[in-house]
């Protein structure tokens, strides 16, 4: 499965059975930490990477990412609650 952020065409992140037959969560959840670490003042990227982690069942790191966001979105009442919302979600 490729991620569906459109911009991170340059990282493709597969899912690749691991030993215990799952996929690589370690190489996903570093490629979307270092996404979200060159994004870091845009909203719009940094909810996009939160949901891959929630996609991907990486809930702590999802979780993490969402409280991160609510410093850009501190006056803007319906980001807010929508970072809420998902934050719920995880």
């Amino acid at each position: 499965m490729v991620i569906d952020l459109p911009f991170a065409f340059r990282l493709r992140i597969r899912r690749r059975p691991d030993p215990a037959g799952g996929w690589n969560r370690q190489a996903a959840a570093a490629a979307l930490n270092d996404l979200a670490a060159e994004f870091s003042d845009s909203y719009f990227h940094r909810k996009r990477i939160a949901d891959a982690l929630a996609a991907r069942d990486l809930d702590e790191l999802a979780i993490a990412r969402y409280r991160e966001i609510f410093p850009l979105v501190k006056h803007e009442t319906d980001k807010r609650c929508e970072v809420l919302r998902q934050l719920g979600r995880s």
